[in-house]
């Protein structure tokens, strides 16, 4: 059963067919609809891809401090800015101590924690500051407090920057990991 246009009378008096207010409201709803889900996804990704980027690092922190309490070893966080890459290394044993480091391995894919944020993945993004007391090495010991990579307190906040205006950050006292 199809619908029809309703015949309305013109200004000349001959009769012709029409919409309706409700049908162009919803034929106009429509559209916009539409046209929004369009723009929302041709909408560049670089915003994205930069944002997984630092929610990474914020992630893949957090990861070692938490490794850390939880294994009762030093983890480290070996960033290496040249290359806009990080990898999260562990003592094989607790007490060990840094000489004894190897790679933390991811439980998913079986493969060592090694990110390089300059991929499509992460918009190309360059690490601008690493700065951990001067140190490009962020350090948990077994109580997940932030030390550098010389074995030193953190006086203030470690911090990673990007070339897109994200900052990454760890406060000295309380070690937690935030994101500005």
């Amino acid at each position: 059963m199809g619908t029809t246009c309703p015949e309305t009378r013109s200004a000349a008096g001959s009769w012709r067919r029409a919409f309706t207010l409700v049908e162009m409201i919803v034929v106009i709803t429509i559209v916009g609809a539409l046209a929004a889900a369009a723009v929302v996804s041709l909408r560049p990704g670089m915003a994205m891809r930069t944002w997984a980027g630092a929610q990474r690092v914020q992630m893949d922190i957090a990861l070692a401090q938490h490794l850390a309490i939880t294994s009762g070893r030093w983890v480290w966080v070996d960033f290496d800015r040249a290359e806009s890459s990080y990898a999260i290394t562990w003592e094989t044993s607790p007490g060990a101590g840094r000489g004894s480091r190897t790679p933390v391995v991811r439980a998913d894919t079986r493969r060592p924690i090694q990110t390089s944020l300059d991929t499509a993945d992460y918009g190309q993004t360059r690490l601008t500051t690493v700065s951990f007391n001067g140190s490009d090495v962020l350090a948990f010991d077994s109580r997940g407090v932030p030390y550098d990579g010389k074995g030193g307190r953190l006086s203030s906040d470690g911090r990673v920057t990007s070339d897109h205006d994200w900052s990454v950050g760890v406060e000295p006292a309380s070690g937690r990991v935030f994101q500005r």
